[in-house]
């Protein structure tokens, strides 16, 4: 397998995965443009995705379904909930989208993906651990905490995408007003720098040998900050850890 993000922040997510012909998107969150542009710059294009896997229903998640869904016919992948919150906002996605179950695995091509339940403030909030040529990998964000069933679904796989969304002294300290600051720090919101930390060193625990920190909050964190707090916790430990690039391509890494 291999695997990149387009983008990664508070603004907009869409990440890559491919083996063998097999060639998916996990989430939809900036735009068409900047999507084929994106694959492009691999040597792909939009006709050539399986599929198009979507966490939840907010917006920098889900934001190009409607122009996906107007010039191309690719099949989407999302839980029932998600997908009453996609055609809440686009319309035009009514039967276009595959109902997926949590919980339930699934094979598109070569990957045999698995959904989990994530704890988050959107009702069908998943994430995928994706298995193929005898590699692993799971996509874990937008998550409150390190529940039991996310981290029995992500342990062991070799390369895991994992929240790092805030600095928390910066987020009480920054702009955002204090109902939103609550719904962050809460149990169905997102994970700080610290929280990041103690799941990363879950993973490696367990095997995973690397740990890319991602939906970073533009605001409230820094890739410094991300990286310093969690390296802290994993010292000693042998995994690499890198950052996604907010609004870039980061690496194409070999899974």
């Amino acid at each position: 397998m291999k695997f990149c993000t387009f983008a990664s922040s508070s603004s907009g997510n869409c990440s890559f995965l491919t083996h063998g012909d097999t060639k998916i998107l996990i989430d939809a969150g900036i735009s068409m443009r900047r999507i084929k542009a994106s694959l492009a710059s691999l040597g792909h294009t939009i006709d050539e995705l399986n599929g198009i896997f979507i966490t939840h229903e907010h917006s920098d998640h889900i934001s190009a379904i409607k122009m996906l869904l107007k010039y191309f016919d690719v099949p989407i992948y999302a839980t029932w909930d998600t997908y009453r919150g996609i055609i809440s906002r686009f319309p035009e996605a009514t039967g276009r989208v595959n109902i997926i179950k949590a919980g339930e695995p699934l094979s598109v091509g070569e990957l045999n993906v698995l959904p989990f339940s994530t704890p988050h403030d959107a009702q069908g909030s998943v994430g995928y651990r994706v298995n193929a040529g005898g590699k692993s990998f799971a996509l874990v964000t937008d998550i409150g905490f390190c529940s039991t069933n996310v981290l029995n679904a992500v342990r062991g796989a070799d390369t895991v995408v994992l929240e790092a969304n805030h600095d928390i002294v910066m987020l009480m300290n920054g702009p955002y007003p204090q109902y939103l600051c609550e719904r962050i720090l809460s149990k169905y919101g997102h994970l700080s720098n610290p929280d990041s930390g103690r799941f990363a060193v879950c993973l490696a625990e367990s095997g995973t040998k690397r740990i890319i920190l991602a939906h970073l909050s533009e605001k409230n964190n820094t890739p410094e900050l991300a990286k310093r707090e969690v390296s802290r916790a994993l010292e000693g430990m042998d995994v690499e850890l890198v950052v996604a690039p907010a609004k870039e391509m980061g690496e194409f890494y070999i899974i």
